[in-house]
């Protein structure tokens, strides 16, 4: 199914796919589908509803959520009817202008923006794209915002307040087709969190989750020490992310389901499955610029990992995945498998902390550097 998609400019209007991917969580490895859509002029929003404050976009907040459903809805109509028009646009809540990286690389306001407007995230759709592209537009997708799964925002109640919302606009935009993301492992996915959420990827560029090949080919070796009740936690919580989404679409017909873990294992065969469930032009033959950049075994990035895999030992389903050294494809945990929150520890302190191994700061980094020594080079 399609949705109509109008063209700005007074030109016809054509059917073109309106995709809404929806991911188990954050930090999930999202932006490789991102990217894939973009590379193939599919209008893409990262992080971004529609829901737009002025000239600024808003992203996940409890003022978002408390939008009324309604308008919420319309908000989407909206971006899937115009957002053709912000294909190529710079400064746009979309996978390739960085926004979601460090903080860094949002467009600037300009000179005539309110001081409400200075101090949110600028955005190009909200303030009218200009459509020099729109004839080549293959269709357009929002992946939609997701808050960081804090404590506070558990992740079972939370899918059954999306549910609402998908089925709302399930059934006033029925051409919408559902995408999933999942991430089958928790614990590679916790890490990839625990780096970018305690500033260890700001901190030194070899430890961002992905990059482009150029730079993943130029990167040096970096290590993490990680905080091993921290590191549960939210392996946790990203378990119960997976189930959450099953959760959200009850009753929602879903036209693609889509796992990380399928791009890295054949990134041109799951692209082709995707673009095929979506009515989009069969994907053009590239290789893939965006890489995971980490170890694909922990062991080998995490200095004190016997530490860790000593907590996660008492919870089987959660072990094999911190143990995988390789991409694979795990069944979600079941709840009963999962430790209870009252036996985590919700500190608020750092997960991940660089280690710099060439030149310590401390006797505390030098200890955890002999970690380190037996995975030098």
């Amino acid at each position: 199914m399609r949705l109509t998609v109008l063209l700005v400019g007074g030109a016809a209007a054509a059917a073109r796919p309106a995709i809404f991917v929806k991911r188990s969580s954050g930090h999930s490895g999202s932006k490789w589908i991102a990217t894939t859509f973009a590379a193939h002029n599919v209008s893409t929003f990262f992080q971004f509803g529609g829901v737009c404050d002025g000239r600024c976009c808003r992203t996940p907040s409890p003022e978002t959520q408390a939008l009324a459903l309604a308008d919420r809805v319309e908000a989407l109509r909206r971006l899937f009817a115009t957002g053709c028009a912000c294909l190529g646009a710079p400064g746009r809540t979309t996978a390739d202008d960085g926004c979601e990286n460090c903080g860094g690389g949002h467009a600037l306001a300009p000179p005539d923006a309110t001081a409400a407007e200075r101090n949110c995230r600028w955005n190009a759709y909200c303030r009218g794209c200009p459509g020099s592209r729109s004839a080549s537009c293959a269709g357009v997708a929002a992946v939609a915002p997701e808050p960081d799964d804090a404590d506070t925002l558990p992740a079972l109640p939370r899918a059954r307040r999306h549910n609402a919302y998908f089925r709302a606009v399930a059934a006033a935009l029925p051409a919408v087709q559902f995408v999933t993301w999942d991430r089958a492992n928790v614990a590679k996915h916790a890490l990839s969190y625990l780096k970018h959420n305690h500033g260890s990827a700001c901190t030194l560029a070899a430890l961002a989750n992905h990059a482009h090949a150029a730079a993943a080919a130029a990167a040096p070796r970096a290590f993490l020490h990680v905080a091993p009740a921290r590191f549960l936690q939210k392996a946790t919580e990203k378990a119960l992310g997976r189930l959450g989404l099953a959760v959200a679409f009850e009753g929602v017909r879903v036209a693609f389901r889509a796992r990380y873990e399928d791009f890295q294992l054949d990134a041109a065969g799951a692209t082709r499955e995707l673009f095929r469930a979506l009515g989009l032009p069969p994907p053009a033959p590239k290789r893939a610029d965006l890489v995971k950049l980490t170890p694909e075994g922990l062991s080998d990035l995490v200095v004190n990992f016997d530490e860790v895999a000593a907590l996660f030992a008492p919870w089987p389903c959660l072990a094999a995945q911190l143990h995988s050294a390789k991409p694979e494809l795990f069944a979600a945990c079941a709840s009963r498998d999962l430790p209870a929150p009252r036996n985590l520890s919700h500190s608020k302190g750092r997960g991940a902390e660089v280690v710099d191994c060439a030149a310590p700061p401390g006797r505390a980094a030098a200890e955890a550097c002999r970690g380190a020594e037996r995975l030098a080079p």
